[in-house]
């Protein structure tokens, strides 16, 4: 075996174990399972909240949004006349 200097660098970017890119896949891979386990739940819980929500909250949600944006409007409109 050569005996290397001492500012001699060396990449592990092989893939058997102990080496970055073998390391990087078993990252990726627990980073993956993860993902799927927080997005199998944010999935169920979406579906949970649409059946928990009934036709009077829906049916809510136009006027709610018309108020909002009307409301929004009239309190802009004066400020944006002061810059004529």
């Amino acid at each position: 075996m050569r005996r290397r200097a001492p500012d001699e660098r060396r990449f592990d970017t092989g893939t058997a174990p102990g080496q970055s890119d073998a390391d990087f896949g078993q990252l990726n891979h627990a980073l993956d399972s993860v993902l799927t386990i927080n997005q199998t739940a944010l999935d169920r819980a979406v579906a949970d909240s649409d059946l928990g929500l009934g036709l009077g909250v829906t049916l809510a949600g136009g006027p709610t949004l018309a108020a909002a944006i009307t409301l929004t409007v009239l309190g802009v409109r004066p400020r944006l006349r002061e810059f004529r």
